[in-house]
């Protein structure tokens, strides 16, 4: 595994030291990743063409970035099935940067077997052969990558995706060139600190565009979070992208 440089070091110590807190914190997050997982769904094809369908038993294999402990999304992409032949519509690979999670991914998903494929690290250090995944989501998780790595990584996104395949991912309306905080969720504790970046609404959306992908769908949904006993709101543009 790529060693992580120390900025990586401290989110994944934050990660693996919140991981208990985060995980009932970020339930109040299920039903808004659940709604765009489903929208996302509703395009992609139902079944593979022909001539794809030996590899993977006929699966789409769907990376996952951020998975964490893979409730809710990577549960209910690995409990798709296709509904023609009604046998598992996926192969997903979980990528999440924090062992923690992974360890509680591991027992989560375990009933799945070889549909999900669990890849610890950060999401920079991930590699596939061009053309080769059907889909692609990133749900509160490019935001904690600094704002040029966004950028490539979304552009590895692209090359890595299949003619008409499909990007879903949230990012912040604001621009932010970069913020770090050491005391949320408790994340201090252990050492870690966390940190997040975003170019903004109008700029992430132009940079998708330069790259390549078609803006299906933008839309802004506020997040209310909890904050040391009062509950704030944090808007994100959710974004379905295709590549054309």
């Amino acid at each position: 595994m790529t060693p992580l440089d120390p900025l990586k070091q401290n989110i994944q110590k934050a990660y693996d030291s919140i991981t208990p807190v985060y995980n009932e914190w970020t339930k109040s997050s299920h039903a808004i990743r659940t709604h765009y997982v489903t929208k996302l769904l509703k395009h992609l094809p139902a079944d593979l063409p022909s001539q794809e369908r030996e590899g993977d038993g006929g699966k789409q294999t769907v990376l996952e970035v951020g998975a964490g402990s893979g409730i809710p999304t990577t549960s209910l992409l690995a409990q798709s099935s296709n509904p023609k032949t009604g046998l598992p519509r996926f192969h997903v690979i979980a990528n999440d940067i924090s062992s923690a999670q992974l360890e509680v991914a591991k027992d989560r998903l375990s009933e799945f077997g070889d549909r999900v494929e669990l890849r610890g690290g950060d999401m920079m250090a991930l590699s596939f052969e061009d053309a080769s995944l059907d889909a692609v989501l990133g749900m509160y998780s490019i935001i904690h990558l600094p704002r040029g790595e966004q950028v490539v990584f979304l552009k590895r996104v692209y090359s890595w995706l299949k003619p008409g395949g499909w990007f879903l991912g949230n990012f912040g309306v604001e621009e932010i060139e970069g913020v770090f905080d050491r005391g949320w969720l408790g994340s201090g504790a252990e050492g870690g600190e966390m940190f997040w970046s975003g170019w903004g609404a109008e700029r992430t959306c132009e940079v998708l565009g330069e790259i390549g992908f078609e803006v299906v769908s933008r839309e802004v949904v506020t997040d209310l979070e909890e904050k040391d006993g009062e509950n704030i709101e944090v808007p994100f543009m959710w974004i379905l992208g295709r590549k054309n």
